[in-house]
């Protein structure tokens, strides 16, 4: 069927049948009654004259003959319409209205021909909705595969990949926008051309013309289905990294083949940047640790299977945090630019970064840490020459656009004959080496050594032992009177930290500070300073009463120094144990604020608002300024033992000495002489104007009870007072100058 119901017809034919069949019944009828009235009349009529006789039978004979004409007139009707019926519902059927249907409600033939006719029709409209479907689907198709044709033509000229097409002889059949623009051919120059001439390398062109011998015999190809790197040639005769995959389509009978071809020319030189991202310095071009380490490690490698012997020189700069933080990170990245240049041009041929049989000769490690490597040298002194050299010329005046700054190199020197397995000891070597030039005085190299090593091997000892310390309480503190030259008196007492190791005994301060400056292990050991010694003291004040010092005065490491709460810090501790600010002296030296003089100066200011008292040590041994004295909010001024050591046969020794006594004096500060030892130095002393002492001539460093017994004595004692004495040289033999002195800056 065909999927809806049949539409019903009108009716017409079927009551027309009805009623031919009445009226053929009456047409029957009619006859047989004319033929019995015709008979009738006949039997009555041979009695009547024959004139009547024949007048009755015709006009019987005529009246039968009307009624049957007039029925067959109307059965006649009755087939026309029938017929007409039949026809319509045809001529619909040809119109295409394959929904109409003729009423079966009659009987006889009628109804087998409007059954027939429907049967009909119904498989007529069967056939015509199958072959409506089928030329449905194969529009449908068409369509389909003109848009994917169309399609395929779209993907392939927008393609960002060069896509070329290859018959069985590769002949080039379809040439892409792309393979345009990477090739440098023309769509229209390319078409009909071999792609191994076109596009092919000399040498790829014969493994290309075996590889699609070997498809086209076997079906199977080298490269078909995986992804090739090749080269690839350009118009212009240049060759260029390609990425390729082929796959084979089967085409009337044939094959051909289409190449999609990528250009690796961009990600070929991303890789090459990033691999040399990955081993040389972005902002100098030297090789990084990375490499600086691989080339080492095959240096030994090398000295080991061959002897011989290289130098590794580690460098630091000296101040170049001070220019980085003051003048910005442009003027420190342009330093260090200079920098490498300077070292890169210094270097003689063979240690240059160009010979690529040994490896590179310098390299930045981070920061200011620059590392040189000669390799090969024959004796040790060659590195010594070399470092000579580089010391003369990195310590030229470095201008930087509109800056000229100075930064020397503190060099640390290893040589490795064959003693060293891993490339990071050699490093960690010549990193110690830097820093024993460094605190010789920098601007110098430094040769490690077995004896070096064995420093550095106990600086590492002591700093785990350090460690040790602070947990098990083997620090204390002793304390070392500040005296009054005029009167002998006691001004204030300094405390000073000691170490008793558990098996090693007294270890000095000289030598384990420094290691704990170098870690952050002195604020833990400064803070306990801090509150030790601000217990003693109010110990002292409770106890002793007006015997008890003045001042207790505590000293405070850079890094201590460089902390945001140290005024939170310190009033904390006096509060902790009542004693009140202006009993507590902090001391800190000159290089402590010499770096960020505007910081130093705000953060003292933070201590003198919370009643505290300030004192400058050790000043003479650092870069001291008369003239920036005053910018100070200090309270103390103490002088190092270096200004001391001559003051009794030197007349500019005296007169500087002089000279900061009236300098002093007129900025309201007091004036401590550091490492008295001698009376002869008191006197001296003096009379230049000095108001306090400190040394072994006073009293050595003394635990607390015993300095308290100094104290009681001071006061029951009047006999401690110095008395004046006569000076063996009076000032006016010294004939020197001192008003010009105050005006010298450093």
């Amino acid at each position: 069927m065909n999927g809806h119901q049949p539409q019903t017809a009108t009716g017409r034919t079927g009551a027309r049948a009805l009623a031919l069949r009445g009226q053929l019944i009456l047409l029957g009828a009619a006859m047989l009654i004319g033929t019995g009235t015709v008979v009738w009349i006949a039997s009555d009529l041979f009695a009547a004259p024959s004139i009547w006789r024949f007048a009755m039978v015709a006009g019987a004979i005529l009246a039968v003959l009307v009624l049957c004409l007039a029925l067959a007139w109307r059965l006649v009707e009755q087939c026309q319409g029938i017929v007409n019926d039949l026809v319509g519902a045809l001529e619909r059927v040809a119109e295409g209205d394959l929904s109409h249907r003729m009423d079966e409600a009659g009987n006889g033939e009628t109804r087998r021909a409007a059954s027939a006719f429907n049967l009909a029709v119904e498989n007529a409209a069967r056939r015509a909705d199958h072959l409506k479907r089928s030329s449905l689907k194969r529009v449908q198709a068409a369509i389909d595969l003109r848009e994917s044709r169309e399609l395929a033509t779209a993907i392939q000229e927008t393609a960002l990949d060069s896509i070329i097409t290859i018959d069985s002889r590769g002949v080039i059949l379809a040439f892409n926008a792309a393979a345009e623009a990477t090739f440098g051919f023309k769509t229209s120059e390319a078409i009909g051309k071999s792609i191994a001439e076109l596009i092919l390398p000399e040498r790829l062109r014969e493994p290309y013309r075996r590889g699609l011998a070997q498809y086209l015999k076997t079906g199977e190809g080298p490269i078909l289905g995986k992804r090739v790197e090749m080269q690839a040639l350009r118009a212009g005769g240049e060759e260029l990294p390609v990425e390729v995959a082929v796959v084979a389509n089967p085409l009337r009978g044939s094959v051909c083949f289409t190449a999609t071809i990528r250009d690796l020319t961009d990600r070929k030189q991303a890789e090459k940047e990033l691999a040399r991202a990955a081993m040389y310095d972005r902002l100098t071009g030297l090789p990084n640790r990375t490499l600086l380490m691989d080339r080492v490690q095959q240096a030994l490698a090398r000295i080991r299977r061959s002897r011989g012997m290289f130098a590794l020189m580690f460098l630091d700069f000296d101040r170049f945090k001070l220019i980085n933080d003051s003048l910005g990170h442009d003027v420190g990245d342009a330093l260090l630019c200079e920098i490498a240049t300077r070292l890169t041009s210094e270097l003689r041929c063979g240690d240059s970064l160009t010979r690529s049989d040994w490896g590179t000769s310098a390299a930045r490690m981070g920061g200011d840490e620059f590392v040189v490597m000669l390799d090969p040298i024959w004796q040790p002194e060659d590195a010594l020459a070399v470092a000579d050299r580089l010391l003369a010329a990195l310590a030229q005046p470095y201008h930087l656009g509109a800056h000229e700054v100075f930064s020397t190199a503190s060099i640390g020197i290893v040589v490795a004959r064959g003693d060293y397995e891993r490339a990071e000891d050699l490093i960690r070597d010549a990193d110690t080496a830097m820093y024993e030039a460094k605190r010789a005085g920098k601007a110098r190299y430094a040769v490690f050594d077995e004896e070096m090593r064995t420093r550095v091997q106990r600086r590492h000892l002591l700093e785990n032992e350090l460690r040790r310390a602070i947990e098990g309480e083997q620090f204390s503190l002793v304390y070392q009177p500040i005296v009054s030259l005029e009167t002998g008196r006691l001004k204030s007492v300094e405390a000073l930290l000691r170490w008793l190791h558990p098996a090693q005994g007294y270890i000095s301060p000289a030598e384990f500070i420094p290691i704990a400056e170098e870690s952050d292990l002195i604020l833990h050991i400064g803070q306990w300073v801090l509150n030790e010694a601000t217990r003693q003291m109010a110990q002292w004040v409770e106890r002793l009463g007006p015997a008890a010092p003045p001042t207790v005065s505590i000293n405070l490491s850079r890094k201590q120094f460089a902390q945001s709460d140290l005024a939170e810090q310190v009033r904390a501790a006096a509060d902790n144990v009542d004693l009140p600010p202006n009993r507590i002296q902090l001391e800190i030296t000159e290089d402590t604020f010499a770096s960020d003089v505007p910081t130093a100066i705000a953060t003292m200011n933070a201590i003198k608002r919370l009643g505290f008292l300030l004192a400058i040590d050790d000043f003479g041994t650092g870069c001291s300024s008369f003239s920036s004295l005053h910018e100070f909010p200090a309270d103390v001024l103490k002088l190092d033992r270096s200004l001391l050591v001559d003051i009794e046969t030197s007349k500019q020794t005296a007169a500087l000495v002089h000279a900061l006594a009236i300098l002093t004096n007129n900025l309201g500060l007091a004036i401590v002489a550091e490492g008295v030892e001698r009376e002869s130095e008191v006197v001296i002393l003096r009379e230049l104007g000095c108001h306090f002492g400190q040394g072994y001539y006073f009293a050595r460093p003394l635990a607390p009870d015993a300095f308290a017994e100094f104290a009681l004595r001071q006061i029951a004692d009047e006999s401690s007072v110095i008395p004046a004495a006569s000076l063996d040289r009076r000032w006016a033999e010294l004939d020197s100058p001192s008003a010009n002195l105050c005006t010298t800056s450093e």
